[in-house]
């Protein structure tokens, strides 16, 4: 697994708590629109970065985005689905 990799899983696991926390304060279809923009935002500059350091600053933003996708998807589906039915 090389550097850029483990970098999204890092910053993923970072920020999952924050995730949580800001779905409560702003709401959950919110918090995944602003999770959904960032995680392209940061993919969309990954792809244009023009030297190592861009490309590893942009990859975190992704990183950031993409961890509360997955965050924020775990977060509806408890939501919508019963206790009783998981």
């Amino acid at each position: 697994m090389s550097m850029l990799d483990s970098q999204i899983y890092c910053i993923d696991r970072c920020c999952s708590r924050i995730d949580g926390r800001l779905s409560d304060i702003f709401g959950r279809k919110a918090t995944l629109c602003l999770a959904m923009g960032l995680f392209m935002l940061g993919c969309l500059l990954a792809g244009f970065s023009r030297n190592i350091e861009q490309l590893i600053v942009f990859r975190g933003i992704a990183g950031v985005g993409g961890g509360a996708i997955i965050s924020m998807s775990q977060i509806i589906i408890s939501d919508v689905v019963s206790l009783r039915e998981r």
